[in-house]
């Protein structure tokens, strides 16, 4: 019996040796579990439970403390996983207890939410659209006025949650500190850039495009030419008024050969996206709830050949969805696909046409009428609607939207399970996303990445897709479908 618990003691002086081992980054994660085990009766991180966001920051101003905010999902195995293995540890809670209120903020709504988090749903709400929460957990430090310093999205180990506690209140390096810095007058291009993307990562948009702006209006054209300089205005260009819109619209290729990660098709879904919102938009309902064509036309004349290709992109979206209203198509193409032509015999029928700049509204209009017909049954091989969507990536790049890059996508993985075309399929969901990092379109590329087989990396695009819409039902079962393994297809093809 004694030796028995010597052997216990030699064990835990093991685990307890030095005060300072919680927070040792030798540490693997294994050790910090053990310890975390056996320190599961400790206090660890007091998280408030009953105060309001307001009171939390009442609470926070009068004892001289900053704000910590742990935000999940019930469904979030990583944010269980901070919550069992580093919250609960007593040099965690001891640190944080003495510098920050700390409330833990649910993000989806069970029927098993308590009063607290019921009482948290209209603030949760909106925390997401202004902390720009993109995933869990989102580990959000600020000061007591709510005004965040520094966010970690993803596990750490309690060194390094720690070093990034102490990093928001440092006066010099979190962005409260940065932006100090830049206040007193630190301007060179590499820390403006730091503290955009900074500002930019903790949902502070607003207050990085007013530096980038000011940024850009205390330096002549030719001085903003360089790298880092490109970066800022492509960060912060959101009107056709700023000096970045004129250096991306007018010298697109000597952009990209400054800084190759600008490349043009990023530049021009920019400067598109910002012709669109300033010439289009208002007036797509302003004439008896339908576009005001004529107008749209007149606003986008003034922009030359880009505002013609995006004139064309819109009334493809708004007309072209339904391919057999175009009177060229239904008089010859239409007759190839009854037949089931290959892409090769309609692809000649196009060209026969001499439709100009309206050819690709009718490959686009083909490729439709092709999944229509696939949908519906009709036996068209499915490598010809391939080589039509080919043949427009090749023509047509500069038109591409996300919606249609997602619906070909979507309908590839509803319809084949060939590897070959869900490769593909899989390429043209990521460039979907990258256009339009939507729930929906990540919901596509982790589909695909699923039935490609690529578990892990499906299950992190799923929870991404969740963390933009987290109570949406048909992405928690198409998430517990992935981890277990089902497929989330329809077997008979």
């Amino acid at each position: 019996m004694k030796r028995t618990m010597i052997l216990v003691i030699l064990l835990l002086s093991v685990v307890f040796s030095e005060a300072q081992s919680v927070l040792d980054d030798k540490l693997n994660w294994d050790q910090i579990e053990t310890i975390a085990k056996a320190e599961k009766s400790g206090v660890g991180i007091r998280f408030e439970d009953h105060l309001s966001w307001e009171q939390v920051q009442e609470k926070a101003k009068a004892e001289k403390k900053a704000i910590f905010l742990d935000i999940y999902t019930t469904w979030c195995g990583p944010c269980k996983f901070m919550e069992q293995n580093v919250y609960l540890l007593k040099e965690v809670g001891d640190y944080m207890n003495r510098n920050f209120v700390s409330v833990k903020v649910q993000m989806d709504v069970t029927t098993k939410d308590n009063e607290f988090v019921k009482s948290w749903y209209e603030t949760s709400k909106k925390m997401a659209k202004e902390y720009n929460v993109t995933a869990y957990p989102t580990l959000l430090f600020l000061n007591s006025e709510g005004i965040p310093s520094f966010k970690l999205d993803a596990i750490c180990k309690p060194v390094n949650f720690i070093k990034s506690a102490k990093m928001s209140l440092d006066s010099n390096n979190g962005f409260l500190g940065k932006l100090n810095q830049y206040e007193a007058g630190k301007d060179d291009a590499g820390f403006v850039l730091d503290l955009i993307m900074h500002a930019q990562e903790l949902g502070l948009s607003d207050q990085a495009n007013r530096i980038g702006k000011k940024y850009a209006a205390s330096r002549t054209v030719s001085q903003l030419l360089t790298k880092e300089n490109l970066m800022i205005l492509y960060k912060t260009t959101t009107s056709s008024k700023d000096v970045g819109f004129s250096v991306f619209i007018n010298q697109k290729e000597k952009v990209q050969n400054i800084e190759p990660l600008l490349a043009i098709g990023y530049l021009n879904a920019l400067t598109d996206k910002i012709i669109r919102e300033e010439n289009v938009v208002p007036y797509l309902k302003s004439l008896n709830g339908k576009p005001d064509w004529p107008k749209i036309s007149k606003n986008l004349k003034k922009w030359g050949a880009e505002g013609n290709l995006l004139l064309l992109k819109e009334k493809y979206i708004y007309e072209g969805d339904i391919a057999d209203q175009n009177p060229l198509y239904i008089q010859k193409i239409k007759v190839f696909l009854d037949r089931n032509a290959s892409w090769k015999e309609i692809l000649n029928g196009i060209h026969s046409l001499k439709a100009g700049m309206g050819e690709e509204r009718l490959v686009g209009n083909t490729i439709l009428s092709m999944m229509n017909r696939i949908m519906k049954g009709q036996q068209i091989d499915f490598n010809e609607f391939l080589n039509a969507v080919e043949y427009y990536e090749k023509n047509f790049s500069v038109m591409y939207s996300a919606l249609a890059l997602n619906n070909w996508a979507w309908f590839s993985f509803l319809k084949t399970d060939n590897k070959v075309y869900l490769k593909k399929a899989s390429e043209w969901s990521r460039e979907a996303v990258k256009l339009d990092p939507s729930a929906g379109n990540m919901d596509t590329y982790a589909n695909l990445l699923h039935k490609l087989g690529k578990q892990h990396e499906a299950i992190q695009w799923e929870e991404n897709a969740l963390s933009k819409d987290p109570n949406n039902l048909e992405f928690i079962e198409t998430l517990e479908k992935i981890k277990k393994g089902k497929p989330t297809w329809n077997r008979d093809l």
